[in-house]
């Protein structure tokens, strides 16, 4: 069955940032004294490329900080005629829309290797993981700097599907990665 006929977006293909650990250790990092700087310096070029002039905005609710922008993550792959493939999993990941509010909570790493996990409003997780090893340090970061009755949450700004069909090393292997651009954002007791 094709994506259309599952009720999933048709995905495009991938053409963004190719980067591995290696990377790191090129001229562009020198200057980073730990891995930590490093994905720091990273993350700041990130957002650097990414960031909108409307990120700026005073536009939250009072008592909400914006405190950065953050890519989430979602995969499924499959074989062909092999392996079924996470049809569930994937309408999750698509269902969630511009605008919607993901709240950020932690979790025991029995639950998410990441020691987080991201929620919709009525409680239901939904399948992200943070995109970026600079991702996963903002978030980690803003966790531990939260004080009683302080919260984190995202506001979803886009949602993406990637993926292919078959690969030229693996005809039969298939993949999706719906990727979510969101805002994350640092709140008192009154939520956004």
């Amino acid at each position: 069955m094709n994506d259309k006929d599952l009720g999933l977006p048709r995905p495009k293909k991938y053409e963004g940032e190719q980067f591995t650990v290696e990377d790191y250790k090129t001229e562009e990092y020198a200057e980073a004294r730990t891995l930590e700087e490093a994905i720091a310096i990273r993350g700041a070029k990130a957002f650097l490329r990414d960031v909108t002039p409307d990120d700026f905005l005073d536009d939250s609710p009072l008592g909400v900080k914006k405190i950065g922008i953050a890519d989430l993550w979602s995969e499924s792959t499959w074989e062909e005629g092999e392996t079924e493939r996470d049809v569930d999993l994937e309408r999750s990941a698509a269902s969630l829309k511009e605008g919607d509010l993901l709240e950020v909570r932690p979790c025991s790493e029995d639950i998410s290797e990441w020691g987080y996990r991201f929620h919709l409003a009525d409680g239901s997780t939904v399948p992200y993981e943070p995109y970026h090893d600079y991702d996963d340090q903002l978030f980690q970061k803003a966790l531990e700097n939260l004080n009683g009755g302080e919260w984190l949450a995202c506001r979803v700004r886009e949602v993406s599907c990637f993926g292919e069909d078959g690969i030229e090393d693996d005809p039969e292997f298939c993949w999706r990665v719906y990727s979510c651009k969101v805002t994350v954002c640092r709140g008192g007791s009154t939520r956004a």
